[in-house]
């Protein structure tokens, strides 16, 4: 049995839209019987439209790099959260007139911080302040810098993984960084689901997606990812379809 995982946004789709080439390899792996699991950031409730608008059968989601690892039944295969006191402080400390930031329990997502001005269906994307959040088994947090460059974003990014490095981990992708708890990762994902690693094949791009790359036998990017995402995979191509055509299904 072989285990090909994709990373959502950047990689499999943009703004919740799959290309005819990508839909036609994903479903010619689920004809084929191996297994497909979807590695992302994104909370449950952001990846239902995988099944509802484009029926794709996903074995595993790994949701909030890793925080969240629901298989194909529904049945939660694991969940770890992060304090609600840690959020707290956290999101105090980073936040800023530019800043968009919003918080996942895993299943619903609430920014309580700024605006997205993106006029994009992030199915059930709800706003609110975080102290009127009455759920507070919080697994991630997701901070958006628009108006700032990467040198900045990366600066708070390494600020939170030295600050709160006995609590949680940050993972920076272009101008999002994506909070998580200590020893979630995109990496442990794959290895909860227990697939050889010759037989592991894993795409994605952008620096939350090197732990799963690590875990995995046969990894790829694109050309357009960044130098330090590159040189961390085996392969570069142009499609999550031709990873899958090339060499997982070859």
């Amino acid at each position: 049995m072989k285990l090909f995982v994709t990373d959502l946004d950047g990689t499999l789709v943009e703004y919740n839209n799959i290309t005819d080439e990508n839909l036609e390899g994903v479903k010619k792996l689920n004809a084929s019987g191996e297994l497909l699991a979807v590695a992302t950031g994104r909370a449950y409730n952001s990846c239902t439209f995988l099944k509802e608008k484009y029926g794709v059968k996903v074995d595993y989601l790994i949701l909030l790099n890793g925080g969240l690892i629901i298989d194909k039944d529904g049945k939660v295969v694991h969940h770890k959260e992060i304090s609600y006191n840690t959020v707290n402080s956290i999101i105090t400390d980073v936040k800023s007139d530019d800043s968009v930031i919003s918080v996942e329990t895993g299943y619903t997502s609430y920014v309580v911080h700024g605006r997205y001005k993106e006029d994009i269906d992030w199915n059930g994307l709800e706003y609110e302040n975080l102290e009127n959040i009455k759920e507070k088994n919080l697994s991630l947090i997701s901070l958006y810098y628009p108006e700032s460059d990467i040198e900045e974003v990366e600066k708070i990014c390494r600020f939170i993984n030295e600050k709160y490095s006995d609590e949680v981990v940050a993972y920076r992708n272009t101008c999002f960084i994506d909070v998580v708890p200590k020893g979630c990762s995109k990496g442990e994902g794959v290895n909860y689901v227990n697939i050889d690693t010759k037989d592991t094949y894993a795409i994605g791009d952008s620096y939350n997606d090197i732990p799963m790359f690590k875990e995995s036998g046969h990894s790829f990017t694109f050309e357009t990812s960044e130098d330090g995402v590159k040189k961390e995979v085996k392969y570069i191509v142009n499609s999550v379809a031709e990873a899958i055509k090339n060499y997982c299904l070859k």
